[in-house]
């Protein structure tokens, strides 16, 4: 009939996939908020397109000193081996230590594997990972319009380096302000 199964087309490895949720406030609900709004949107159909499986899903946030972006891999045991690519299927990173490493130079165009979009995204990090450690919005359960979360942007550069320390730390925003989360699925 000329259609092919999805079983039948080829896929690289798997991979790490990057993406964003739907726009949620600071209100997240902690961890386990963060985690259950990166599930709900999950987009399982075009992810299995490019990646094989995904089998845990991860909001790309820090919400304490215990649990920040940098402390991910062992915390939640992600993969830092497998390439990271975005929902797009294209190539993100080289591996999850590039993602979040601040002198990474195997970053891709963080734009491009998202979609082309230049929304930020709550991270509540600085550019290494690390908790800010005023801007968190209360570990991500108020929405108090008077506390600000620490926003991140997936942009466009030549240069790896301004990639990383925009994807963690761009801006500030009330936290009654609708941003979505990266998210990871592994």
């Amino acid at each position: 009939t000329g259609v092919l199964a999805n079983s039948s087309i080829p896929k690289p490895a798997d991979s790490l996939v990057v993406y964003y949720s739907t726009p949620t406030t600071g209100n997240i609900g902690g961890r386990s908020g963060a985690d259950a709004l990166c599930l709900s949107s999950l987009d399982n159909d075009s992810i299995s397109l490019f990646n094989n499986s995904c089998n845990s899903v991860r909001a790309i946030l820090s919400i304490d000193s215990n649990d920040e972006i940098r402390d991910m891999a062992s915390n939640y045991s992600i993969p830092t081996n497998k390439t990271v690519r975005g929902d797009t299927g294209r190539r993100f990173a080289d591996s999850w230590d590039n993602l979040t490493a601040a002198t990474s130079y195997s970053i891709y165009s963080a734009s491009a594997a998202l979609g082309y979009t230049i929304d930020e995204h709550w991270s509540g990090s600085e550019s290494s990972g690390e908790l800010n450690a005023n801007s968190h919005c209360i570990n991500w359960t108020s929405e108090d319009g008077g506390r600000t979360g620490r926003t991140g942007v997936a942009k466009n550069s030549s240069y790896a380096s301004e990639i990383l320390d925009k994807l963690f730390a761009m801006h500030y925003q009330n936290c009654n302000y609708q941003l979505r989360l990266l998210c990871v699925c592994f």
